[in-house]
């Protein structure tokens, strides 16, 4: 599986040779006929599904899935932990504090995961975590004796650490689990705004027993392919806050930055989901120019 990864290919490429091994699945369509009243489609039942047989599983103890925005990662992941409550398996969920900025007002100990085509049907409460070594504590402490084990935005975790030792902290992690034995599913983006993938999620991909890649649809007026890959969009504005447009991020904005996912619609601060050849990261020249095209000075046009 390493040896996959580095070569560098598109993540689907990766999952078709991977596929052959009967330990990956992939979901080309997000976007079928909703089937479900939580708002979620077929391909998310059908990966709920796998996510089952993975617990069954004899021999396997980590599953990764991934995908860009709005392709239906959370809403499995909610409907697969409301599958394990109402069977009383053991379950506990957390969240990456990072994401948790959206929900504004909540606790800071627990954020509520919303999915689905609306954001309240498909909603549970999740711990908030920041770094690996804390999820690991929290095992060992008795947090979970057996069951499984859900890390959501998991490509936030430990940012800025240095690669070999978050790869050993993830190695642990799954070492920990084995001891119980709990089950890890592991969710999160393949790759940031600018289609590079994110270190995390790098690492712990060879380290998985099973993987799910989704794909949303690309909202760009009449295309609907399956997208791979998030668009960032960013606000044009006024000093008084007057909002005049929007334009794609350049490559040198800030790679983290809290928003939100609208299908169909270009809105300020937002994710879109796009296929490889809508997909837009602006150069700084190029944003700079059309922000001062409208009067406005952004002040990150680093190069």
């Amino acid at each position: 599986m390493t040896k996959l990864l580095a070569s560098h290919r598109p993540s689907w490429q990766v999952l078709n040779e991977l596929a052959k091994t009967g330990l990956a699945y992939q979901y080309a369509d997000a976007m079928p006929v909703l089937t479900d009243p939580d708002g979620a489609n077929q391909n998310v039942l059908d990966a709920l599904v796998v996510l089952q047989q993975f617990y069954k599983a004899k021999n396997e103890n980590v599953m990764v899935t991934y995908g860009p925005m709005a392709s239906g990662k959370s809403t499995a992941l909610v409907k697969y932990y409301r599958w394990l409550k109402l069977r009383q398996i053991p379950v506990i969920i957390y969240k990456h504090e990072l994401d948790a900025e959206r929900m504004r007002g909540q606790s800071a100990v627990t954020v509520k995961i919303q999915a689905g085509l609306n954001g309240t049907d498909t909603q549970v409460e999740a711990a908030l975590f920041h770094q690996l070594d804390e999820v690991i504590h929290r095992l060992k402490a008795k947090d979970l004796a057996e069951g499984v084990m859900i890390l959501d935005e998991f490509m936030f975790a430990g940012e800025g650490a240095i690669p070999i030792e978050q790869r050993e902290t993830m190695r642990r992690l799954i070492r920990a689990c084995q001891k119980k034995p709990v089950k890890l599913v592991i969710g999160g983006l393949f790759s940031d705004y600018r289609g590079v993938i994110w270190p995390n999620m790098k690492r712990i991909i060879p380290l998985a027993d099973r993987l799910i890649e989704f794909r949303g649809r690309c909202v760009e007026f009449g295309c609907m392919k399956p997208s791979v890959l998030t668009q960032r969009n960013v606000t044009i504005s006024r000093a008084d806050g007057e909002v005049i447009t929007t334009r794609p991020s350049h490559r040198l904005e800030k790679v983290v930055r809290v928003g939100t996912v609208l299908q169909g619609v270009a809105m300020p601060d937002t994710y879109l989901p796009k296929c490889e050849r809508h997909h837009e990261v602006l150069s700084p020249a190029k944003a700079k120019g059309l922000d001062q095209k409208f009067g406005v000075d952004m002040g990150d046009y680093k190069t």
